[in-house]
């Protein structure tokens, strides 16, 4: 290869490279964030007749905001674009979630408002975590039981909620429970299915509670059932 010839041989290299690089670095824009844009309604009283003082509006990015229910619309700015989920919790004037809208998707576009309007709000139920032991304690080998049937009952013996739960477990819980009072039933059984201890307990549980009990068994010395 000549001498000239050489040269433009490197040149065009050089120009090749050079292309290369700059298309390596030509890294693409980055997408614009989207917004999400929420009016709600507290059904079927409206937000000062059901005790609703304020809205938190949470992220499945774990991000989480706060507005006055009356408010009646939140806008939530810079998300990235993509598939959202989200719920809605009424608050209390005590911070207590008493309503929700229960999970809900969304999708965000780069540069664009998502609205979703009108999302409803409804009574949040209770749930109740039920512990059990016995007098000489927490012992279920040694008194003989295998499994506990905890059964919740309102005031007209309407079963409203149960759980079997193996003894050593010792906590169960029962959700979607509504305002109201409650009768807990606890029942342990044995190995071979025969009743050995019971316990009754009463409570009474309002919108959005987390509560807990811890029931006393005794044994059933004339039949669980009587």
């Amino acid at each position: 290869m000549s001498e000239s010839g050489l040269r433009w041989y490197v040149a065009g290299c050089c120009i090749l490279i050079a292309a290369a690089q700059i298309a390596c670095n030509d890294d693409p824009e980055p997408e614009e964030p989207g917004v999400l844009s929420l009016t709600w309604r507290v059904s079927p009283l409206g937000c000062k007749e059901s005790g609703v003082e304020t809205v938190a509006i949470e992220l499945s990015n774990n991000t989480r905001s706060t507005v006055g229910c009356e408010v009646g619309r939140a806008v939530v700015e810079n998300l990235d674009p993509g598939a959202y989920q989200f719920n809605l919790l009424g608050l209390d004037a005590d911070g207590k979630a008493i309503f929700e809208s229960g999970p809900l998707d969304a999708g965000i576009d780069s540069g664009q408002v998502t609205n979703m309007d009108d999302v409803r709000l409804t009574a949040r139920a209770g749930t109740l975590d039920v512990s059990w032991h016995f007098d000489n304690g927490r012992l279920c080998a040694a008194n003989g039981v295998q499994e506990v049937l905890v059964a919740v009952y309102d005031t007209d013996a309407f079963a409203m909620g149960e759980s079997l739960a193996a003894c050593e477990d010792s906590v169960t819980t029962i959700t979607g429970l509504k305002s109201g009072l409650f009768v807990v039933e606890v029942i342990a059984t044995g190995a071979d299915g025969i009743d050995l201890f019971r316990g009754v307990e009463e409570l009474s549980i309002d919108r959005g509670d987390a509560l807990s009990i811890d029931v006393t068994l005794e044994p059933c010395e004339q039949g669980c059932g009587s």
